[in-house]
């Protein structure tokens, strides 16, 4: 699952996994109304220099289900 140049407004396709991320629980539509970057700190190779990574996620609200939900960039997917 991928997010192509996905933006506020835009319908997706959303996907609930379980934890072993191959069993889809749920799915259904709904639209984007916010995006966050979150910036997750980690470190390096022996603990000398940090690293920061940025991951994207997406406010969705699910018409299925009729709430707002936050998801990683790779649950959704563009209609």
């Amino acid at each position: 699952m991928s997010s192509e140049a996905i933006s506020v407004g835009d319908l997706v396709r959303w996907y609930d996994v379980y934890g072993c991320d191959t069993l889809v629980s749920d799915a259904g539509l709904g639209i984007v109304v916010g995006v966050n970057t979150v910036t997750v700190p980690t470190r390096g190779e022996l603990h000398v220099q940090l690293y920061a990574l940025e991951s994207l996620q997406y406010a969705v609200y699910r018409n299925k289900l009729q709430d707002i939900h936050i998801y990683p960039a790779r649950d959704i997917v563009p209609v």
